[in-house]
């Protein structure tokens, strides 16, 4: 259970120590839910608070499930509002455009804010936060140092009854601080963290557990965030950006420090769970066996994975599998996976001279995990599976989801297999209206060009919406995660499989509104060729 503290503005501690008032973690409301601190990876935007959503869901904790963005530190701490809309955008350090990755999650206690985060792979880590400030430089400590000092003194002098709260539930197992800068280009010197670390010894000085720096039951952290945002203007992306000052170096400890006048807000408490960022560097594509141009990043294939509320236990389908990105995330979260695509040579399956297979493709990187291997792999066009006349072991009629990244024609180019993207997400609808199971869920990524509002999908009477996050990739190519939840069983027109053309260039001409950037672009069939055989080249 949280450390849940009544909300105290603190005095000032100290004649010459000023600052705003420490903000203690308030208890929630009758019937409420606590709130704990997320912390985000700065990638993905809105992609990660979908995520959020869709494992707590998962895990049964959807019904209270509030998330409220902690505002960019861009203003003054006095004129900024309490509350930050999670729709207001700002580009971070690192270069990533979205709402803030600090969010408040409010969930039914610590060990479901733990159990969320660990599922993520764009959550850092969650915290049960016991005190926090935020300082604008007007009248305050300038330095890192000085900050620290003020937010200590008044965490050490809370009283006992504070202090049993905020300890309690490290009891007497063993314990280690650290220290967490965000947006800080140069990190603290190892004497400056101890010297942090020694504000704090009143607090901690009782604890009866033992300090284990290598793997400890419990980490008190001590956070601290300077990032310096970017207005951008709601879910744009191409706004001038608005630059902040920058650093001013370290002082005599090591320290950094910056200038006056420049926002920090600092974090105590306790870290209850790492997010799953250890699968990224796992399943990374420069460490497998088999990929290919088209190979979905790890962390996406995570994302979809998660959005699909994937367990162990789920039978999963991409009917445009590739290389299998989405089939290993699904299967390292204790899937069984089928995959179908039409091209032999993505799956690894080219016939060596002298028969036999020229390698083990796709198998080999379910190997090289420690994953068992797919149910089935099948080089098929996906809209057989249609009319039966694929997977047609009855076992695989229904799946809980279908997970995929439909081939855009970018990097594959408007060759022999090209099909406009209109025509693969009516296919694909049409699928997941005879494949999937009564709420099962199908999840897939879409591009759009910069300037659409919002894209047009395929309509069917037996499937709903339930999210849809936007992400910007470039100045001309915005691309959706989008989520959609089968609600009963289809019609005929929701399995009617879609008209197709014959030719490439009658198939060019179906094309679908959201596939025009490629026009934008001034390049015909010919050029497009031409770099994907270079492309093509150089992989090799």
């Amino acid at each position: 259970m949280a450390a849940c503290l009544s909300l105290v503005f603190a005095a000032a501690h100290g004649a010459c120590l000023k600052g705003p008032p420490i903000k203690w973690t308030p208890p929630p409301a009758p019937g409420a839910w606590p709130r704990f601190l997320f912390h985000f990876r700065g990638a993905h935007g809105d992609f990660r608070l979908q995520e959020v959503r869709a494992v707590a869901e998962m895990l049964g904790f959807a019904s209270q499930l509030e998330l409220q963005a902690l505002p960019h530190l861009s203003e003054s701490a006095s004129s900024r509002p309490a509350a930050c809309s999670t729709q207001q955008y700002a580009r971070i350090d690192g270069g990533d455009v979205g709402p803030s990755v600090f969010q408040w999650v409010s969930l039914p206690d610590a060990s479901a804010a733990a159990a969320v985060a660990s599922r993520c792979v764009l959550v850092r880590a969650a915290y049960d936060v016991w005190a926090h400030a935020c300082f604008d430089g007007e009248g305050e400590p300038p330095s890192s140092r000085g900050r620290w000092e003020w937010l200590a003194s008044a965490v050490c002098e809370s009283g006992e009854a504070q202090r049993d709260r905020m300890l309690a539930p490290l009891g007497e197992e063993s314990w280690k601080l650290e220290l967490l800068t965000f947006g800080v280009h140069k990190p603290y010197s190892l004497a400056a963290k101890v010297a942090l670390f020694e504000l704090f010894h009143e607090l901690l000085v009782g604890l009866p557990g033992e300090v284990e720096l290598a793997s400890p039951r419990h980490v008190i952290t001590l956070l601290e965030d300077r990032a310096h945002p970017t207005a951008l203007g709601p879910a744009s992306g191409g706004l001038p950006p608005i630059e902040w000052e920058g650093w001013q170096g370290v002082d005599a400890s090591g320290a950094p420090h910056e200038a006056t006048g420049h926002s920090s807000r600092l974090f105590v408490g306790r870290r209850l769970s790492r997010g799953a960022g250890s699968l990224l560097a796992a399943f990374s594509l420069s460490s497998r066996r088999f990929v290919g141009r088209t190979s979905l990043p790890a962390d996406l294939a995570f994302l979809m994975a998660n959005s699909a509320r994937v367990r162990r236990g789920s039978l999963v389908l991409d009917p445009f599998c590739g290389t299998a990105s989405t089939l290993l995330s699904c299967a390292r979260f204790g899937a069984c996976v089928v995959g179908v695509d039409i091209d032999a040579r993505t799956l690894g399956c080219v016939e060596a001279e002298g028969g036999g297979r020229a390698e083990r493709g796709v198998y080999a990187n379910f190997e090289q995990a420690g994953l068992p291997p797919p149910v089935e792999l099948i080089v098929s066009d996906a809209g057989l599976l249609l009319h039966d006349q694929i997977l047609t072991d009855g076992r695989y009629y229904e799946f809980d989801a279908i997970v995929t990244d439909p081939p855009y024609g970018l990097l594959e180019g408007l060759g022999a297999l090209y099909v406009p993207l209109s025509l693969r997400i009516e296919t694909l609808m049409a699928i997941a209206a005879h494949r999937l199971r009564v709420g099962g869920l199908l999840v897939f990524l879409l591009p759009v060009p910069a300037e659409d509002k919002e894209p047009t999908l395929p309509h069917s009477d037996c499937m709903e919406l339930v999210s849809l996050s936007r992400q910007p990739m470039t100045l001309r190519i915005h691309r959706y995660l989008v989520t959609m939840r089968k609600t009963t069983r289809p019609s005929d027109n929701d399995i009617r499989a879609p008209s197709c053309a014959e030719t490439p260039s009658e198939l060019q001409k179906m094309a679908s509104p959201w596939e025009r950037w490629w026009e934008s672009l001034g390049q015909d069939r010919a050029t497009i060729d031409s770099i994907n055989s270079k492309a093509s080249t150089n992989t090799a």
